[in-house]
């Protein structure tokens, strides 16, 4: 597998404690996280499958509880879109302006994509689906881990998840670890992720690229977010690091 060499001089930052805007309450009272149609009948779909292209929405419904669900803690589940990011974190936060991790993930497969992450102080772990082509941006509170599983007729193709766990900590540089299909634990473990670094992660069939880009980016939000959940970007994201993922293959 192709590596690259990184340094690890530590980098150091200053952080303002504001608490995320757009993250839902929870009841112990800590603050957390919050298709084209087509003219012709589908088919069936199978017990416990997603639904089909024409059925997948790009918004959360009507009803949508804001103050306890993400976006894309929507049922059914959402197509991802490149106007709201997916939440995720695995590790304590004080605020959670602290560090993360955001940028864009891009579907450069030719089959659509189930990406889940998982929300530690809600508990609750959110999917959505990208076809070919699309992308969508996600934010990482301090740390999480992003799966990807292969679909097919709407259903998860067992045996392709994998995973990508990134942390950008308060001092020092970005870390990743990555779990192919079939692994428990991780295969592969980088540290001190320098700006405008890349990598390839390859094992069997699947196929990612991982790049760190420059700090400075800004989390991209449609109208219908920014009226739900507000800004996505705040003063200490601009300090977050930015990591671009490229879905080649599942």
């Amino acid at each position: 597998m192709k590596q690259h060499s990184t340094s690890s001089k530590p980098r150091t930052r200053a952080k303002t404690a504001l608490v995320f805007a757009s993250i839902p309450l929870v009841a112990a009272g800590l603050i957390a996280t919050p298709a084209l149609a087509q003219e012709s009948t589908p088919p069936p779909v199978p017990a416990g499958a997603i639904s089909a292209d024409h059925d997948l929405p790009t918004e959360p419904p009507a009803d949508h509880d804001t103050r306890r669900l993400q976006w894309y803690d929507a049922s059914p589940t959402l197509r991802g879109t490149s106007g709201a990011a997916i939440e995720g974190q695995t590790e304590a936060v004080v605020t959670y302006d602290d560090d993360g991790v955001t940028g864009m993930i891009k579907n450069f497969s030719d089959h659509d994509v189930m990406v889940s992450t998982r929300l530690a102080a809600t508990k609750r772990t959110a999917h959505a689906i990208l076809k070919p082509g699309d992308e969508m941006p996600y934010k990482l509170y301090a740390a999480g881990r992003l799966e990807f599983t292969r679909m097919k007729d709407g259903a998860e193709v067992p045996g392709t998840t994998s995973k990508l766990w990134i942390k950008d900590p308060f001092v020092g540089r970005p870390s990743s670890a990555f779990t192919p299909p079939g692994h428990d634990s991780p295969v592969n473990e980088r540290s001190g992720w320098r700006e405008e670094t890349s990598c390839h992660e390859i094992w069997g069939g699947t196929k990612l690229w991982v790049k760190r880009e420059r700090d400075g980016w800004t989390i991209p939000s449609s109208d219908r977010y920014r009226d739900l959940y507000g800004n996505p970007n705040t003063p200490g994201t601009t300090d977050w690091a930015i990591f671009t993922i490229h879905i080649d293959n599942l």
